[in-house]
């Protein structure tokens, strides 16, 4: 791998909090991450995460991962 391959390599990676206004609803927090490697000059590998929790209904109490 040469240098400029290197370079253009990043991770990123963000949290996201809402409360709804609906009473019935409740509040969600999202945490997502993202890699992504060149791997050749015109290649890249791309990873994405996301997790969700709650889920948006109280009737679902599961996390989501995506």
């Amino acid at each position: 791998m040469s240098r400029d391959c290197r370079r253009d390599n990043r991770f990123d990676a963000a949290i996201a909090w809402s409360e709804p206004t609906n009473a019935d609803l409740q509040e969600q927090v999202l945490l997502q991450s993202d890699l992504r490697s060149r791997v050749t000059g015109s290649m890249h590998f791309s990873l994405d995460v996301a997790l969700l929790m709650p889920s948006v209904s109280r009737e679902l109490d599961d996390s989501a991962v995506v």
